[in-house]
């Protein structure tokens, strides 16, 4: 160990070592801040100092420490806390007068050329000699007994070990104080003690620290015990080391009260009561440590003095309350008596004038503790020590608020609040609340007032913009206990209510940092409507409370909720730029999850008052009437000058229109989501509130309308079939579909609304439904279906004869929005098989005479087209005929039906022949159409591929779909085997394959030259191809390549693609994204490759009309590929084509075709 003798050195070897300091400057490993205090605020703070060097700051706390303290801010008719920093003079507190210094010029404190600060180990590079050195002398040291002590024990009793200390003070002071010292350098991780002779004498306090930091900084590596121990706890050597010297620093004042080592008498002043040696000691030393260039040595200095404070403040009140108020209590009773005890009087008045001296050497010790230490470390270089800074000074105003809750005060707070570091800017706005909290219930507001008058824009402009989430958080929570205070203008209110609005997808059980500042404006809006509420009632006192079954405060709530809700989003769309009505729908209902904890009691008020509007007339009126009032007092009240005020309607917004009709029920889908998504226990008490009187909002509101089925369906979908039983709900349920179906039955579906909410609300509310397995319900959608199908053939019947293109475009944009999208969308969950006759009739009156009309197309014609229909068709007859292939399996050794006799026999029959003949008669017909589609010019081009690229991924669907049939067929039925190769030999033609791939040169040119992609072509490319530019049919050219490429991937792993397509797909790999490389080089079906693919399996449910198929979570091994894109079919599992040469001519699918028998 280094023993520190610097009394015995003289003036030339200091130099000397000073100049080692110097040399070794480049392979220290500690930080050293040449200036310790730096001005960490921008300029709007206002009066933040200039920063000091540190001898500087100790010159001025030596003698801080003899003087007087100075009178309070309070009584300075100079006081100039909230003045422009611009026109005041930079003043310099002094204890006893001002005293005229130099100024030295100050900086950011600049660093040594080192890696590693001082609040934890080096990651400097040492050499294998420097660290055995290190590791020898860390053996070799003894630790000081405090160090011993404090850092091995987690039960020490820290009162008894500090009594038994300090006694010694008197008799031995200067082993007790370097003991002292050490320990704190022990914290340190230093390999440096001081001894007895250098602290001997208190004026050399600023030499012997600077002796100790040049020896210290010597050290090639150092641990900080006391941090590690605080940060890292359960690594650290010394866990208890923070803890035991928290509480160490916490009592060490207490224990020399206790000892009467705090305040002593004064020999030379009559006995005068004055602050004690050991006080002035440990402030000295303190003092010069936390000046000091190391940045742990000023921590652990600063960290010792501010809870020194935490005690003094505390100490003082008690003196005040607990023994000066009580003494003088005493005091005053006696004199009152008629025969008072002179002698008692006399001993009240001697003991309350002691006690009141140590309450003014108790204030003296805080005020020199704020100006040695917190007015210069409140700014210190390091973001730590400046939020200890904050934390503590927090803890001095709650606890002596009389003294601290001032201006003078407070305002470190607000320059704080422009810190460059959002530790030390989330650390003031943490505090700050409880601050609030403490002057509204003590004392007068008139400090907090003017602080929020000076500093309540930064605090909004930190809500509303700061860069870190978790600080607008805080900030949140500061202007929410500010409210009812008065602090905040309408606009202001406002504009911190429209950030519960969010167009990013953020879940309310979620525990990110979006949910929670979520949560926080949540609190906030509730207690903004809380007041409005409460104000509202005062004003309006007359308001018959029993008007109506539901209390008019009740209703009074819910209609503030809702104009406040109203009001916060259009200040929120001014500037959300263009959104379109479901996406305003779906910020609202968002917003309305996470407001569910605060308003979810209130779902059967709104319930109520969406499904009765007789009952609540009376009381819609009279609020009417009142929210006419208030509207013209305030436009009558309003400056007339002032065009940049802003104020608002305040009164209750009731269901009496569509538009608040909609926002009512957007909300209330949203509580209930939000209630039932937060505590699964809750989700039994919003069924409770909403299902008996959902049926009711069915029939009341009108859900024809694209803006109000959703939200209803939102509620309907929340709760499983068992929720509705325990609700005794269940009768209403068939009802309810029933809606539901006629409703699906009279809307119009267009293709284009697949990707709108509407559309998969409506495929959302089916598979629901379908999840409940009931009869009764699933026969309401088959029914459905039926009719449908039966309307369908008669309109395809009596439009027998269409003269022109436009008849035909007209046609055609009415078989899909009243029949076909309609199929598709039920046809996902239930079972869809045309007769004959209908199927033969829609590919006679539709799809085989597309060739012959697609030039004459409009747009909105070609946005319609689709063939998803001819999938769910094949889907569902390969998915019957799987399931009586695993019937078949199951039911080998039991009495068998005649269907999974085919399957044990092995060989086909006549039906599965009838089903696998019209497959492939479909699949004929769709692929001469795609062969048979051309352009011829130019401006053809995107209108001709629109419907190729449509027709190719019905194509490949339900190739893969048949592919995936034939190899899951059980290994016995080799005559199923045979017979499908021998007579359907080939999926993909060579004619068929060739247009595939045009489809994906189309793809491909649309995107790159979209994202200025130059591309390698072979020789017989058209290069047409190169001039194609924004396409109104592909808005997003990328998914739909991506998706496409799958697709081909999904048939090329199933061998169904010629080399020469699969080679072409890779010519321009390298020049796309990483996706598109990861889909080429099979890494995206790596995930499942595991997967036997001996045993295919394609599960229904898992597709979707609006779900991307192929995805590499779920498409791994060839057998387990989804033959479906944005298709609504069924997953099935087998198939076949029979491929038929084709001269260009189109044969329709007629009766011979369909009932061909197999040889």
């Amino acid at each position: 160990m280094v023993q520190l003798r610097r009394s015995t050195r003289s003036r030339s070897q200091k130099s000397d070592v000073e100049s080692d300091h110097e040399d070794d400057q480049n392979v220290s490993t500690i930080e050293s801040d040449k200036n310790t205090t730096v001005n960490n605020t921008s300029s709007t703070n206002g009066s933040v100092e200039e920063s000091e060097a540190g001898s500087d700051e100790q010159e001025e706390i030596v003698d801080d420490l003899l003087d007087e303290p100075s009178s309070s801010e309070d009584d300075d008719p100079n006081d100039d806390d909230y003045l422009d920093s611009r026109s005041r003079k930079r003043k310099r507190s002094r204890i006893n007068g001002d005293r005229k210094r130099t100024k030295r010029s100050t900086s950011r404190g600049q660093k040594t050329n080192v890696n590693k600060t001082t609040l934890g180990n080096s990651n400097l590079p040492l050499t294998e000699e420097e660290q055995k050195e290190y590791l020898e002398n860390v053996k070799e040291i003894t630790r000081s007994d405090i160090f011993e002590a404090l850092s091995e024990s987690d039960d020490i009793s820290i009162d008894e070990y500090l009594r038994g200390w300090l006694e010694n003070y008197e008799t031995n002071r200067d082993s007790l104080l370097a003991e002292f010292l050490n320990f704190l350098l022990d914290c340190c991780g230093g390999l440096i003690h001081v001894e007895e002779h250098d602290i001997h004498n208190n004026d050399s306090a600023t030499d012997t620290i600077t002796e100790v930091q040049l020896l210290f900084e010597k050290q090639k590596v150092h641990e900080f015990h006391l941090m590690i121990s605080k940060t890292n706890k359960k690594t650290g050597a010394y866990p208890n080391l923070y803890n035991n010297f928290v509480e160490f620093m916490s009592k060490f004042l207490d224990v020399a009260n206790d000892l009467q080592l705090l305040y002593v008498e004064s020999e030379e002043d009559n006995n005068e009561i004055i602050m004690g040696p050991l006080v002035v000691d440990v402030l000295t030393w303190l003092s010069a440590l936390s000046v000091a260039k190391i940045r742990c040595f000023r921590y652990i200095a600063t960290l010792s003095l501010y809870l020194f404070q935490d005690f003094l403040t505390e100490h003082v009140v008690n003196l005040e309350r607990n023994y000066i108020a009580k003494l003088t209590k005493q005091l005053n009773s006696e004199r009152k008596k008629k025969r008072s005890n002179q002698k008692a009087i006399a001993k009240l008045e001697d003991n309350i004038n002691e006690i009141q001296n140590s309450k003014i050497i108790t204030e003296n010790i805080i005020e020199n503790i704020v100006k040695i230490c917190f007015v210069h470390r409140f700014k210190d270089v390091d973001e730590i020590i400046r939020s200890e800074s904050v934390l503590h000074l927090s803890t001095w105003i709650k606890q002596y608020p009389e003294y601290f809750m001032k201006v003078t005060y407070l305002k470190y707070f607000g320059w704080l609040l422009s810190d460059t570091s959002n530790i030390v800017r989330s650390q003031v706005l943490k505090v700050l609340p409880n601050i609030i909290n403490i002057h509204s219930k003590k004392i007068d507001n008139a400090a907090v007032r003017q602080f929020f008058e000076r500093f309540r824009q930064r605090i909004l402009d930190i809500a509303l913009k700061d860069v870190d989430l978790e600080v607008r958080l805080y900030a949140i929570n500061i202007l929410r206990e500010v409210i009812s205070l008065g602090y905040l203008e309408d606009d202001e209110v406002l504009a911190i209510s429209s950030l519960i609005f969010d167009d990013n997808e953020i879940k309310v059980s979620s525990h990110s940092k979006n949910s929670r500042f979520l949560n926080s404006v949540a609190k906030f809006l509730a207690k903004v409507t809380s007041e409005s509420c409460d104000d509202f009632l005062k004003n309006n006192e007359s308001l018959d409370e029993d008007m109506t079954p539901i209390k008019s405060s009740t209703l009074v709530k819910v209609g503030i909720i809702m104009r406040f809700l109203s009001n916060s989003f259009l200040f929120y769309i001014q500037d959300a730029g263009e959104l379109n009505p479901m996406e305003k729908l779906h910020i609202l209902y968002q917003a309305a999850e996470f407001l569910s904890p605060y308003f979810g009691d209130q779902i059967v008020t709104i319930c109520k008052l969406l499904s009765d509007d007789n009952t609540y007339e009376k009381f819609f009126k009279v609020i009417e009437n009142l929210s006419n009032e208030n509207e013209q007092s305030r436009l009558s009240t309003q400056d007339e000058n002032d065009t940049d005020a802003v104020s608002f309607n305040a009164t209750p917004l009731l269901p009496t229109n569509k538009n608040n009709v909609i926002l009512y029920l957007t909300v209330l889908s949203g509580l209930c989501y939000g209630a039932s998504s937060i505590k699964n226990q809750q989700k039994n008490a919003v069924a409770e509130a909403v299902l008996p009187h959902l049926l009711q909002l069915f029939k009341n509101l009108p859900i024809q309308s694209a803006d109000i089925l959703p939200p209803l369906l939102y509620i309907f979908v929340l709760f499983s079939f068992e929720d509705w039983v325990q609700t005794d709900s269940e009768k209403t349920l068939a009802e309810i579909t029933r809606i539901i179906v006629k409703t699906v039955d009279e809307s119009v579906l267009s293709s284009s609304d697949t990707d709108n909410v509407y559309y998969k609300t409506l495929s959302t509310t089916l598979d629901h439904i379908e999840s409940f397995k009931n009869n009764e319900l699933d026969e309401l959608w088959i029914n459905e279906v039926s009719n449908i199908e039966i309307h369908l053939s008669k309109f395809l019947s009596e439009n027998a004869t269409l003269s022109n293109e436009h008849q035909f475009n007209e046609f055609t944009n009415t078989l899909y929005v009243t029949y076909l999208n309609k199929l598709v969308l039920i046809g996902k969950n239930y079972s869809i098989e045309f007769n004959h006759d209908l199927l033969v009739l829609l590919f006679k009156k539709f799809i085989s005479v597309v060739p012959n009309y697609f030039k004459e197309f409009n747009e909105q014609t070609l946005l319609q087209i689709n063939f998803k229909l001819p999938i769910i068709l094949v889907s569902w007859q390969l998915h019957k005929w799987t399931e009586i292939s695993r019937k078949s399996a199951l039911l080998s050794n039991k009495s068998s039906t005649n269907d999974t006799e085919e399957f044990e026999s092995g060989r086909p029959n006549s039906s599965i022949i009838e089903t696998l003949n019209t497959i492939s008669a479909i699949l004929d017909q769709l692929c001469d159409i795609l062969i048979a589609i051309k352009y011829n010019n130019s401006g053809e081009i995107n209108n001709v591929f629109k419907i190729k690229w449509e027709l190719s991924n019905s194509i490949i669907d339900i190739v893969v779909a048949l592919k995936c049939f034939e190899l899951q067929l059980p290994t016995e039925n080799e005559d199923w085997r045979s017979f499908i190769k021998e007579k359907f030999p080939h999926y993909l033609p060579e004619d068929v394959q060739t247009h595939l791939k045009d489809v994906f040169l189309f793809l491909e040119s649309l995107y790159a030259n979209e994202q200025n992609i130059p591309l390698e072509r072979v020789g017989d490319e058209d290069v047409t191809l190169n001039e194609l530019h924004d396409d109104p049919y592909f808005t997003d050219p990328e998914k739909e390549l991506l998706v496409y490429i799958l697709k081909l991937k999904g048939t090329q792993r199933l061998d169904l693609l010629n080399s020469e397509v699969t080679s072409r797909l890779r010519l321009n790999e390298d020049k796309f994204s990483s996706v598109y490389q990861s889909i080429m080089n099979d890494e995206i079906f790596e995930e499942e490759s595991h997967h036997s693919s001996s045993n295919p399996t394609l599960n229904r449910s898992e597709l979707s009309v609006n779900e991307i198929p192929l995805q590499s979570e779920s498409r791994a091994s060839t057998t387990e590929l989804d033959p479906l894109e944005e298709s609504s079919a069924p997953s099935t599992q087998g198939g076949l084509r029979s491929h038929t040469t084709t001269d260009g001519q189109l044969d329709t699918i007629q009766e011979n075709s369909i009932e061909e028998t197999s040889p």
